[in-house]
């Protein structure tokens, strides 16, 4: 080894530097807790996770560096810990950007997920076995550090330091383009990247290449990350739709008297579908549910505007399933099967006897495939059967084939049987 650890110095209880870094790991648990206690289960919150449990074995592995009894301790921290933390938490954060960005699918991004592990977790072995042979940790002033001037350290950290670069480069794109909500969380997330990456680099790399020493601030500044990610993550899962109930005399549709098209209520707990081209039957049939007494929501893909006056409905929320981001219009992404699902059982949960349109099925099953849109069926259907709501499905017939026909409406009713002729005026 170049250098060995001076005895004098292991476990000092001045070590000013192990200090931040056992304060951070119980904030990094904290935060931990909260998202598996309080945070619904999406593939987005367990990449939230993930970069959790990083950030924590790279705040374990300076921690240990400092407080070690021996020279085995020091180098399980600097080997084992900070290689996979620093190693993985690049590719781990440039993965969140692209599923909340939506440049990848929820539900398809694990492949590339597993893809962009594979170089850095090869790059770790490499590197952490040939530095275990030929080096040692070095002490300095506030601690012990991993040293970087190694076999691989140079390009090592180039590399995990580009994927910070590539992601904020991706937020910054999207920022530009994007509008409203999507444009907040893309800011969000850019200011809590570039914060400890600037902080990291600034410390870790330009103070100490002219022997400047100053205690680390890298994993804490890692608690503003972990904030802006989890504030990410809820404003990407959580649409703020409020149910509400419209006026009783409300018309159904324009230039149509209430009495034309009214329909007896459905029974709850059950998912409808209707066989038609166009939302017409389907659209008359929520109007007059919302009129007479339920809370609706409309996910359709059709233009809200023409969904409002088709309807007449004035209060009721509208989802409108596009990729184009509006200030004025809740939008989701026809690819984002997880937002869609989290959207549908929250209201269902949150409303008074819910009604709900999911209008443009076709369109779900076109831009992603035809088993997530089972998938996503299904677990609707679980959550529509545990509760009062109704939620009516247009179906194109002729886009599907039988066996997807069949598939696809098992867990539903056939709306035709259950719907009355118009009531008398």
């Amino acid at each position: 080894m170049t250098e060995t650890l001076q005895n004098d110095w292991v476990g000092d209880p001045i070590n000013l530097f192990a200090i931040p870094s056992a304060v951070s790991i119980v904030v990094f648990v904290f935060f931990a807790l909260y998202l598996l206690l309080r945070v619904r289960r999406s593939e987005a919150r367990d990449v939230v996770l993930l970069n959790l449990s990083f950030i924590t074995a790279w705040a374990i592995g300076e921690f240990l560096m400092r407080i070690a009894p021996d020279e085995n301790l020091a180098f399980i921290g600097s080997r084992v810990f900070l290689n996979i933390g620093i190693g993985l938490l690049g590719p781990t954060t440039l993965y969140m950007v692209l599923l909340i960005t939506e440049y990848v699918k929820p539900l398809k991004g694990i492949s590339l997920f597993i893809y962009i592990y594979l170089l850095p977790l090869w790059i770790i072995v490499i590197r952490a076995g040939t530095n275990w042979i030929q080096t040692g940790v070095t002490l300095f002033s506030w601690g012990y550090t991993d040293e970087t001037e190694g076999p691989l350290s140079v390009p090592y950290y180039i590399y995990i330091v580009s994927f910070f670069f590539v992601a904020l480069a991706i937020l910054g794109r999207h920022y530009m383009r994007s509008e409203g909500r999507i444009k907040q969380i893309s800011l969000l997330l850019f200011i809590g990247t570039v914060i400890p990456l600037a902080l990291t680099i600034l410390t870790d790399v330009v103070l100490t290449s002219i022997n400047i020493d100053v205690p680390g601030v890298s994993v804490p500044s890692c608690i503003i990350y972990v904030i802006a990610f989890i504030i990410a993550l809820n404003k990407y899962e959580i649409f703020e739709i409020k149910p509400v109930s419209e006026k009783q005399s409300i018309t159904a549709g324009k230039g149509k008297s209430k009495e034309e098209a009214v329909f007896k209520d459905l029974p709850g707990g059950k998912m409808y579908y209707i066989s038609e081209s166009k939302p017409d039957t389907s659209v008359k049939v929520f109007s007059s549910l919302v009129s007479h007494g339920r809370q609706g929501l409309g996910i359709v893909r059709i233009s809200p505007q023409k969904f409002r006056e088709l309807t007449g409905l004035e209060k009721t929320p509208v989802v409108w399933l596009s990729s184009q981001e509006g200030q004025s219009v809740t939008t989701i992404n026809p690819s984002a099967i997880s937002r869609i699902y989290v959207t549908v059982a929250e209201f269902l949960k949150s409303a008074e006897r819910p009604v709900i349109l999911l209008e443009g099925i076709e369109a779900l099953i076109f831009t992603n495939n035809f088993r997530e849109i089972m998938g996503f069926i299904s677990s609707v259907y679980e959550k529509v059967s545990v509760s009062e709501g109704v939620i009516i499905v247009p179906i194109s017939r002729p886009t599907l084939n039988e066996a997807e026909w069949s598939l696809l409406t098992r867990h539903m009713d056939d709306l035709a049987a259950f719907i009355s002729a118009p009531a008398d005026a």
